[in-house]
């Protein structure tokens, strides 16, 4: 359960654990169904406060919470206030005032009996109103008290639901309070006077909310007619804007105002435009355009943000011999060394370079799917409404939600589908039929040789020049002999190898991107 509740506190934005989000207008929706489970919505809005705790504007947002629910006319408030304080303390029923002046909609529950001091005219005044309550008190609809848990109970005595039942029902049996508190150990329990009637425990309670929603549920019958007879008013008055009445004529209606809809959808697809429905304010009616705004933008987020900054080079920059990204790949190759032989690179090694290097290709492909799709579905609703408005305004959100939207809902998906192949193609192995890569990765290496090879020569013409000014002749010494042919050490091998592959991995890349700009 607790993992639910985490995984449902995410999605809502809420973070109890922090000083951040604590509160959400987002509703956790919990159903229950069952041949004996009443038709009932119960909604548990937070409690009012009085100071923002972390960075939102909490206060108010809690009250547009609660405001929402308790000013609906056929809600029933069930108003949660606590014993220890005075009734016109709790800010819950100066709102309560505002949305039912008459108390006509308000059932109180009133909460920890065991704090007002024993025969104070505080638990007189709270006993009084829960007696009362049915009169002119701020509950017309009844109060109820209920004896929860504590904390200390519920966490760390681990008190069950049937030991606090029992315990619920022993505090009012009993003529005098039993240790609730050290203040009120001993003395009279007015709270007693209570034990003979239903307005206290939570069985009890609930078999009054079953009453209070039945009688409330009788009494709204009136108004839920008329309820029914405006809305089938408005219904009436609608259909009457069709004009014809005869079934097949509003047949020929609809399939006209289809196919209007289509034709428009086909031009906005297409880039024609030839049509009154396109004008130039309305932005989200030039749909291809649009989606031309978004090819052009996932092509620059390929191009400048496709490859994986945490590596030292871009794709229009390939690495110097002196780049510590060198000496890091050098290491890469000599911890991921296989069956191949000593002094060879195993040439599978460019994909796992390559995959680290092109990680975000996905994410940028997943937005560009997401924007596409908005751009579709504004369009979409666009074409609707205006097609739908003169008499059609009420099939309108049906029709865009029940069968338009459900339709690009499975485009959609369909695009993350082919998207996730992609992506599997992405990490397999690398293979590509482009001759470009064979032709740049053979010419960089070539550039790589000839700079060797002029740099040795270099070195050379260098040993001559000192020979012929200190009259002798250069000697042929075994480093200087191995740097003209190119033998080296291991790790000069090594790092060789590194430099191609790191070439041969970016060059990879923007030939693979290339393609993926074209298609």
């Amino acid at each position: 359960m607790n993992e639910i509740i985490d995984a449902a506190s995410h999605e809502m934005g809420i973070d109890a654990n922090t000083a951040q989000r604590k509160f959400s207008q987002d509703v956790l929706q919990l159903t229950i169904r069952g041949p004996n489970v009443l038709r009932l919505t119960l909604v548990d809005v937070p409690g009012l406060i009085l100071h923002n705790t972390g960075q939102a504007d909490e206060v108010a947002l809690v009250e547009e919470i609660t405001d929402s629910y308790i000013g609906k006319k056929n809600a029933i408030i069930l108003a949660v206030v606590n014993a220890d304080a005075d009734l016109t303390d709790h800010r819950i029923i100066e709102k309560v005032k505002l949305v039912d002046p008459l108390s006509e909609r308000t059932f109180g529950i009133i909460t920890k009996p065991d704090r007002p001091e024993a025969g104070h005219s505080l638990e007189k005044s709270w006993v009084r109103i829960v007696q009362n309550s049915s009169g002119d008190a701020p509950f017309k609809k009844g109060a109820h008290v209920l004896l929860n848990r504590t904390e200390h109970q519920h966490v760390t005595l681990q008190l069950s639901l049937a030991d606090r039942d029992k315990n619920e029902e022993e505090f009012f049996q009993n003529h005098t309070h039993r240790g609730q508190n050290n203040t009120n150990s001993g003395r009279p329990n007015g709270w007693h006077v209570l034990y003979s009637t239903d307005k206290w425990g939570i069985n009890k309670l609930r078999s009054r909310l079953k009453t209070i929603l039945f009688n409330h549920t009788r009494d709204q019958i009136p108004r839920l007619e008329e309820d029914i007879e405006r809305r089938l008013a408005v219904y009436t008055s609608e259909v009457n804007k069709f004009g014809p009445k005869d079934p097949e004529a509003v047949k020929g209606l609809l399939r006209k105002r289809l196919a209007g809809m289509s034709s428009i959808a086909d031009h906005g697809s297409k880039g024609t435009y030839r049509h009154e429905f396109f004008v130039i304010e309305k932005h989200a009616r030039w749909l291809r355009s649009r989606i031309r705004d978004e090819s052009e933008n996932f092509t620059q987020k390929m191009t400048e943000s496709g490859h994986n900054t945490d590596y030292a080079w871009s794709p229009d920059t390939l690495p110097t011999d002196e780049t510590p990204w060198v000496n890091k790949i050098c290491d890469f190759l000599h911890r991921t060394r296989g069956t191949e032989l000593d002094g060879y690179v195993d040439a599978s090694r460019i994909e796992v370079l390559f995959r680290s290097y092109s990680g975000p290709w996905h994410s940028i492909a997943q937005d560009f799917i997401k924007q596409a799709y908005d751009h579709c579905w504004n369009f979409v609703r666009e074409v609707v409404e205006e097609y739908t408005k003169d008499g059609l305004v009420l099939m309108s959100g049906r029709f865009r939600t029940h069968i338009l939207r459900k339709r690009l809902e499975e485009r959609k998906d369909s695009a993350y589908s082919e998207l996730s192949d992609i992506e599997k193609d992405h990490r397999g192995p690398l293979m590509t039929e482009n001759v470009q890569f064979w032709y740049k990765s053979l010419g960089k290496q070539r550039d790589r040789e000839w700079s060797k090879e002029n740099a040795k020569l270099a070195t050379a013409d260098q040993h001559s020049v000192e020979g012929s000014i200190g009259s002798s002749t250069a000697q042929n010494t075994p480093s200087l002999s191995f740097g003209m042919n190119g033998l080296h050490d291991k790790d000069t091998i090594r790092k060789e190898d590194a430099i191609r592959l790191i070439n041969d991995m970016i060059i990879y890349y923007k030939v693979s991107i290339a393609s993926v700009e074209f298609q």
